[in-house]
């Protein structure tokens, strides 16, 4: 794997982390006090049960995923901006449209990612691949959690905006990785 292809896969998930962490406090406070404890528990049980539909899929639909991985990618990014606007006027929405979309786009997207990145390390040289990854995305996030101290009670609109930023960075980052990893 290549340089530009680690610092592509870096940048984008760590931008991500950092965001989200600087974010999600204030969107969750937000949002958590506009919603019912059961219109959480649907959603988490629609989110459950496509997922594991999806898993279901993925040995025998791989070749086809990677296929249509930047529509993959591209119909993740759009909804997200989609289900992130529309959830500020109908709440509800933003739930159940998430639990869909994290079970079923956002899981292909970090299969056909994985998938890559499994075919050209393996062993240690994998290992040591995921342990920096998760290490520039929990710095990304422990930052982001700083500032999160240091700016509570974000302006809503503006985080959910950095958010769908954040998603779409790291879409354009995965599909320039994605590419070049399927040239090495």
């Amino acid at each position: 794997m290549t340089q530009t292809v680690k610092w592509l896969l870096l940048s984008g998930s760590t931008i991500m982390s950092f965001i989200y962490a600087a974010t999600s406090p204030s969107v969750h406070v937000y949002f958590m006090q506009l919603v019912s404890a059961q219109t959480l528990a649907v959603a988490n049980i629609i989110g459950i049960g496509l997922a594991a539909l999806v898993h279901s899929t993925i040995s025998s639909a791989r070749d086809f995923y990677h296929k249509w991985f930047l529509l993959i990618v591209v119909i993740d990014v759009t909804c997200f901006w989609i289900i992130s606007f529309f959830g500020l006027e109908w709440p509800t929405i933003r739930f159940l449209g998430f639990s869909v979309l994290s079970a079923v786009s956002t899981t292909l997207w970090v299969m056909v990612i994985k998938d890559s990145i499994n075919r050209v390390l393996s062993g240690r040289t994998l290992t040591n691949w995921q342990a920096k990854s998760n290490a520039f995305e929990l710095y990304g996030a422990f930052v982001g959690g700083f500032i999160a101290i240091v700016v509570p009670n974000m302006n809503v609109e503006f985080c959910i905006l950095l958010q769908c930023i954040s998603n779409m960075l790291m879409g354009i980052t995965d599909w320039m990785a994605y590419k070049k990893l399927q040239g090495d």
